[in-house]
């Protein structure tokens, strides 16, 4: 059966379906929810809806280190997830070692196999610096990171805003709860301009 004509006839049966089930509903013998949870036999006009599962994702990040100085690969991260009993998958965008469309596709593929939703992409740039090259450079690399989102059919974008980068010491910035000193000469106003800007 060819594409087309197949849309049409799933077009057509959902649309039978839809008035099938308003006139089931304006006789009154139309019974919401699903059998076992108690709400599939209420009196017509009574109707909760049926309990929604709580789904729980990963960070493919978590994965990263899963043993000791070791990295695994996106594809390994979504088979640690799925084996897991995750429902769903954040990607971080530095672990992908491949940004072209087979590659995506192909991670797109495990991952339906895997019954896992792509549910995020973290990414990494920053906003924080008196250069507007420098900014203008990482909004360029935001847009390129939405375009991935959208070519993965991720729903949301995890973005850093950016620091000043004055403790070199990533250890020192966590025991300063990331409270670091501007640049000389700056003030954390600007920083908060850059960014909203």
């Amino acid at each position: 059966m060819k594409r087309r004509r197949f849309l049409q006839k799933m077009t057509l049966g959902a649309a039978g379906m839809s008035s099938a089930v308003t006139m089931a509903t304006s006789s009154g013998s139309l019974r919401v929810g699903r059998p076992g949870c108690g709400n599939a036999n209420l009196p017509p006009g009574n109707h909760m809806p049926p309990p929604r599962p709580n789904p729980i994702a990963v960070a493919t990040y978590s994965f990263w280190r899963f043993k000791k100085d070791l990295r695994l690969s996106m594809e390994e991260c979504i088979d640690q997830a799925a084996a897991m009993g995750f429902d769903g998958l954040d990607l971080l965008h530095r672990q992908m070692h491949k940004e072209d469309d087979a590659y995506l596709q192909s991670l797109k593929r495990r991952a339906l196999v895997n019954g896992l939703d792509l549910c995020g992409l973290s990414i990494h740039q920053g906003f924080v610096s008196p250069d507007a090259e420098v900014r203008d450079k990482n909004v360029m690399h935001t847009i390129y990171c939405l375009e991935l989102c959208y070519k993965l059919g991720i729903p949301c974008l995890r973005l850093n805003t950016g620091r000043w980068g004055t403790t070199r010491s990533f250890t020192q910035l966590m025991k300063d709860r990331g409270i670091e000193l501007p640049l000389p000469g700056h003030t954390d106003e600007d920083a908060y301009s850059w960014v909203i800007d």
